[in-house]
């Protein structure tokens, strides 16, 4: 929110992405932190810019639970968003649970 006015969500989207390529993940990561679900939810790409800076930030079990609801909700999110859980799982020593996600990713996609 700025002066009083909402910001558009795909205005959040564009600025979590551009932190997080600038290097500046953990100001991204805060960003992200403060959007609620309900707000994610009614915007995928969004949703799926909030998905990939949590994994990056090492919050991939938040970041799979957000997956698991959008797959609940039926919102479409990224594919690069189950590909950076994936990744995040699988560098965490959580094999299983990036087969799952897979799993997940290419049934949907």
């Amino acid at each position: 929110e700025t002066l009083g006015a909402p910001v558009p969500p795909e205005l959040l989207g564009s600025t979590i992405a551009l932190l997080e390529r600038s290097g500046q993940g953990e100001e991204a990561g805060r960003l992200a932190s403060g959007i609620g679900q309900p707000t994610l939810l009614a915007n995928p790409g969004l949703c799926s810019a909030v998905v990939r800076v949590k994994c990056r930030q090492g919050d991939v079990e938040s970041a799979v639970e957000l997956l698991e609801v959008c797959i609940r909700e039926d919102v479409s999110v990224a594919r690069a968003s189950y590909d950076a859980a994936i990744l995040a799982l699988s560098s965490a020593g959580e094999a299983a649970k990036a087969e799952e996600v897979l799993e997940w990713r290419d049934y949907l996609g």
